[in-house]
């Protein structure tokens, strides 16, 4: 998200202020497209800080059982398998 806000910040803030810049200089170099430039890169960066509260967000409650599986995960030690003992003969009993 970090090189998603540089990148929306590197491209959008020049874009944002040249067409602001034709705004305010008159009518003759306006168009009706140029307000895209005016809302699409604030509307980016604003973006680039929702979307990871918005996740964040939505994956409130199943954060107990990420940790929950990530600590049988990684922290388990190595379990007794009863297929090690199992065996041709175990298997008639």
């Amino acid at each position: 998200m970090r090189v998603w806000i540089a990148l929306a910040i590197l491209i959008g803030a020049p874009m944002f202020v040249a067409v602001l810049y034709q705004l305010i200089a008159g009518p003759p170099a306006a168009s009706k497209d140029s307000y895209v430039g005016l809302i699409v890169p604030p509307a980016l960066i604003l973006w680039g800080f929702i979307l990871p509260k918005l996740g964040s967000a939505l994956g409130y409650h199943e954060r107990k059982y990420l940790v929950d599986f990530l600590q049988q995960t990684l922290i388990a030690g190595r379990v007794a398998d009863v297929a090690d003992n199992a065996g041709w003969r175990s298997s008639l009993e």
